[in-house]
C-alpha cells in the first residue's frame, strides 16, 4: 500500500483555480500519479495522468462558488494503482477581488480616476436566504445595452441599462428570484464587462445592496392608485410593484386599471414571469374589476412574491395609465 500526502493551496493569481502539492513516492516502480475531483465527497470524474517527477499541479476552470473535492492515487509501471490519497477540498472563490455585499458602498470596476482594479468584472458575495431579493446599484459609463452582464450563481440576469459617457446613472433595481438564490451556503453576484479584455472599456458599479421592498413596492392589499395619473399619483411612471409573502397554492389577484390604451401597453409579472397584460379601458377612465390567476409554479411558498405591473411604453412616451384596488382574494 502507497501511502502519500496531498494539500491544495489557493491560486492567488488566477481565478477559478486551485493548486494541488503532494508529497513524492519513493518506490523504484513508480510510473505517475493521477488527479482526480469533483463536487461531491469521493464522487469524482475521470482522471488526470501525471508524470512521476510531478509532486504540484494546478487546476484551472473551475466555477467560482463551487467546492471541489481533490484526491491522488499512484500507479506503478504494470499499471497496478493505489487508493486514494485523503481527501482535500477548496472552495472556489475567485481572485481575491469578491466584495461582501454587506459591506459593498464603494465603487467598483474600471472608473477613470477611482478604482481601476476591477478591468473584467466585480463579484459580490452574500450568505444563503429564502426568497427573492431586490438589489439595488448604479452604474458608470456604460455604452451599449449589452455592454455590462449581471449573472447570480451563474444564471444570467441581464444588462446593466446604458449610461450617460463618464457619469453614473440614476440608481437601478432588479429582482434577484428565489429560484437562484441559494439558500444555504455562498451565493455570488457577478457584473461583468463583455469587452474586458482586450478593449479595457471604461465602466463601474457603487453602492450595491439589497433594498428593502416597502422602499419601492406596496403590500397588498393595495386599495390605491398608482401609476402615471392625471389629477392623482404620477411617481409611477414605468412600473408599480407590489409584494405579498410566501403561500402555497394557485392565488388570483383581483385589480381596475385606469387609461390602458392598447392591448399590450400594460404588463403582468410574477417574480419575473410574464402573466399577460391589462385590458384595454376607456381613454382617461377606470375599467371594471379584473381577475387573474398566479399559478402556484411561480409563486414562492416560503420568500417575498413581486407582482409587477408595468408599462411598455414608459419611458420614453409617457403615457398615461394607472391600477388600483390591488389585492388577493
Amino acid at each position: 500500500m502507497i501511502i502519500f500526502l496531498l494539500a491544495v493551496f489557493p491560486a492567488v493569481a488566477l481565478a477559478g483555480s486551485a493548486i494541488l502539492h503532494w508529497q513524492a513516492v519513493s518506490a523504484p516502480d513508480l510510473a505517475g500519479y493521477r488527479i482526480y475531483y469533483g463536487t461531491a465527497h469521493r464522487s469524482y470524474g475521470p482522471y488526470i495522468p501525471l508524470g512521476k517527477n510531478v509532486t504540484s499541479f494546478t487546476l484551472n476552470g473551475l466555477v467560482e462558488g463551487n467546492t471541489y473535492y481533490f484526491a491522488l492515487t499512484a500507479v506503478d509501471t504494470s499499471g497496478n494503482e493505489s487508493g486514494y490519497s485523503a481527501e482535500v477540498s477548496k472552495t472556489i472563490v475567485g481572485s481575491g477581488n469578491q466584495i461582501n455585499l454587506a459591506t459593498a458602498a464603494g465603487a467598483y470596476g474600471m472608473i477613470k480616476g477611482e478604482d481601476q482594479t476591477h478591468v473584467n468584472k466585480v463579484s459580490f458575495t452574500f450568505g444563503g436566504s429564502a426568497g427573492n431579493f431586490i438589489l439595488g446599484y448604479e452604474a458608470w459609463d456604460v455604452d451599449y445595452s449589452t455592454e455590462v452582464r449581471i449573472a447570480l450563481n451563474g444564471h444570467k440576469l441581464g444588462y446593466v441599462p446604458v449610461t450617460g459617457n463618464e457619469t453614473w446613472g440614476p440608481p437601478k433595481r432588479m429582482i434577484l428570484p428565489d429560484k437562484w438564490v441559494n439558500d444555504t451556503g455562498t451565493n455570488i453576484l457577478k457584473f461583468s464587462n463583455t469587452a474586458n479584455p482586450p478593449n479595457k472599456y471604461w465602466w463601474g458599479v457603487r453602492n450595491v445592496s439589497f433594498v428593502d421592498f416597502s422602499e419601492i413596492s406596496i403590500p397588498l392589499p393595495a386599495t390605491g392608485a398608482y401609476g402615471l395619473i392625471t389629477g392623482g399619483d404620477q411617481d409611477h411612471i414605468n412600473k408599480v410593484l407590489f409584494y405579498f409573502e410566501g403561500r402555497s397554492g394557485d392565488q388570483t389577484v383581483r385589480y381596475e386599471a385606469w387609461d390602458v390604451d392598447y392591448s399590450t401597453e400594460v404588463r403582468i409579472a410574477l417574480n419575473g414571469h410574464k402573466l399577460g397584460y391589462v385590458p384595454v379601458t376607456g381613454n382617461k377612465t377606470w375599467g371594471g374589476t379584473q381577475t387573474l390567476v398566479l399559478p402556484d409554479k411561480w409563486v414562492s411558498d416560503t420568500g417575498t412574491n413581486i407582482l409587477k405591473f408595468g408599462n411598455t411604453s414608459n419611458p420614453p412616451h409617457r403615457q398615461k395609465w394607472g391600477v388600483r384596488n390591488v389585492q388577493l382574494q
